[in-house]
């Protein structure tokens, strides 16, 4: 069983670090599930506090105490308050010694005897069947938040925990394919979260809260460490698997004074407890209907069995207090008639676990549906761009059938597809589109605008630079030339000789280095493109905007330049986004 950080750390691992801090601190926060030292504690008084707690503890005492008192002060030099102390822990220790049982103390007065093992070892067997449906609700985390779901789901007769439930993948699609933006589906599922967890009436929440407060801090008594106590009173893990009541030795104060001030806290809160069989139908049944469903436990009994154990459990915690002087033997063992432990009483907020969960689980869902939503969004973009062509594939650098390095957990080349992608480009959509309106601008349309007629040309220069590196890089890894030979070796040879890996790992990261400069190369002069296109067609020149609005017809005889222009913009802005997509994909 996962505890409550694994669980949580590993589903917010890809989100944002803000994100992910804040909802793990308010999940932490919102549901506090183990006890610590600052929960319970010792309360300390000063010197002249319990000096006048014990003046007045002296004058509530009878005329023949305080006679007695004055007396031992008179004829030893003591003060009434020293002697006081040392007489009310006596009268402590005969006051435990004298119960029915035995004594709680071995003769040394610096060890426990085995009786209180013994009372606690009978609290243990009363807990005992109870501790796993506490351990499956309050230590897996993932079953609170089925078991809470449940109750909204039912309370609302309504309920949403799959990340679908809030926005399909029509609806992400769309709002990707619209805004290029995995963050706009982000900011769609918390507004989406957020109707629905404010559509929750107060009224159900409350009741709902109302239901697992008693399941809540009885926990921490049913879960409480026995082992770790009873241990040093000589009892073994068999002995509490098996029910075999040991006999129990003596255990000195040191080893298990803490572990009692954290019992005595834990019995305080369950005795707080209000359990009604309300709430223990409500929540052990949808305890054992979650139970049914993953197990097909079909015992109805189970329920009655569950009620009636909560209810011995609580007149033996009852009992236990009435009797074991628990609080007793504390002050005794600590050597203060006037201890005190002071608790904080936890104040959980189950609607925050659960909205805070739910967010949580949901978001983190969100990585792995985008991966698909973006494989959705980059076939149809490339469908739409790259109409009517038939895409060259890359000759060198692309995957061989022959080598399976997925199956040898090896890198590999990651930008195949983007830089597949940009060659097409240029090598295609730019000579059948862009290339004769650039030249029907730099002929007519820019004659008398020598500067951006110029920069026409130098992006001409550009593409056919860029073109020119892809194919060469590309050739360099055909086996005829010397990077090709280096990589057929080591695809060959890497199976017999484990050695090469270094080299065949420094070879691929080299060339991906060299993939992803060219790639950003020829991304920059998208840009530019993108800019020069729009230059042209925000001109304010009339002449301009005149022959902008003519039919070339060895361009297109049907639409203007500007339409044309226009068209052109939008397959550059979307090939932009196109190749940033592709390219996140790859490094993913």
């Amino acid at each position: 069983m996962e505890s409550m950080n694994t669980v949580f750390d590993q589903l917010a691992a890809e989100l944002p670090v803000e994100e992910r801090k804040s909802l793990l601190k308010k999940i932490s926060k919102s549901l506090k599930l183990h006890e610590s030292s600052e929960d319970f504690k010792r309360k300390e008084f000063s010197q002249e506090e319990v000096e006048k707690k014990v003046r007045r503890d002296i004058n509530l005492s009878g005329w023949f105490e305080r006679f007695i008192i004055r007396l031992y002060s008179f004829f030893t030099g003591r003060s009434p308050v020293e002697f006081y102390l040392r007489r009310s822990l006596k009268h402590l220790k005969k006051k435990l010694d004298n119960t029915s049982g035995g004594s709680y103390f071995a003769g040394e007065e610096t060890k426990l005897t085995g009786r209180l093992a013994r009372e606690i070892y009978a609290l243990y067997v009363l807990i005992a069947p109870l501790r796993r449906m506490f351990k499956e609700i309050w230590l897996d985390t993932e079953f609170i938040e089925i078991l809470y779901s449940t109750f909204i789901r039912e309370s609302i007769h309504s309920g949403k925990s799959d990340i679908y439930d809030f926005v399909s993948m029509e609806e992400m699609d769309a709002i990707f394919a619209s805004t290029g933006d995995r963050n706009q589906i982000r900011k769609k599922l918390i507004s989406r979260m957020n109707e629905f967890l404010n559509s929750i009436p107060l009224k159900n929440i409350e009741d709902i809260n109302e239901y697992f407060l008693p399941f809540y801090f009885g926990k921490f008594l049913v879960v409480y460490p026995f082992k770790n106590l009873l241990s040093a009173f000589g009892c073994s893990m068999a002995d509490l698997v098996e029910f075999r009541s040991p006999d129990f030795r003596n255990t000195d104060f040191s080893l298990v004074i803490s572990r009692l001030e954290q019992l005595l806290y834990c019995l305080n809160l369950f005795a707080m407890t209000d359990w009604t069989d309300e709430h223990i139908n409500a929540v052990s049944g949808a305890y054992l209907r979650i139970k049914r469903s993953d197990e097909g436990d079909n015992s109805e009994d189970r329920l009655q069995i569950i009620k009636k154990d909560i209810q011995s459990l609580k007149l033996g915690v009852e009992e236990f207090m009435k009797k074991t002087p628990l609080a007793d033997i504390i002050k005794y063992i600590r050597k203060d008639s006037y201890y005190e432990q002071v608790f904080k009483i936890p104040k959980p907020d189950f609607f925050e676990f659960y909205s805070s969960s739910l967010k949580l689980r949901v978001l983190s869902a969100l990585t792995s549906v985008f991966h698909e939503v973006q494989r959705k969004y980059i076939n149809s973009s490339i469908e739409r761009i790259f109409l009517g062509f038939t895409l060259y594939q890359l000759q060198g650098y692309r995957e061989y059938k022959d080598f399976d390095f997925r199956t040898l957990n090896l890198p590999y080349f990651k930008h195949i597809s983007s830089l597949m992608l940009l060659y097409n480009f240029y090598a295609q959509y730019y000579k059948g589109n862009v290339l004769e309106v650039f030249q029907v601008l730099y002929k007519t349309v820019l004659v008398k605008n020598p500067q951006l007629q110029s920069r026409i040309l130098e992006l001409q220069k550009d593409v056919e630079k860029v073109s020119s590196e892809i194919s060469a890089f590309d050739r360099s890894l055909m086996p005829d030339h010397e990077d090709g030979k280096t990589f057929s070796l080591l695809k060959n040879e890497l199976k017999k000789s484990p050695s090469l890996e270094r080299k065949y790992r420094g070879f691929i990261s080299e060339k991906d280095l060299e993939a992803e400069r060219i790639i950003f190369s020829g991304l920059d002069i998208l840009n530019h493109i993108q800019k020069g296109l729009e230059r042209v067609i925000s001109s304010p020149a009339d002449l301009i905007r005149l022959q902008l609005s003519s039919v070339y017809p060895q361009v297109n005889r049907e639409r203007s330049l500007r339409e044309l222009i226009k068209l052109l913009l939008s397959d550059v802005s979307n090939l932009n986004n196109l190749l940033k997509q592709n390219l996140e994909m790859e490094k993913n």
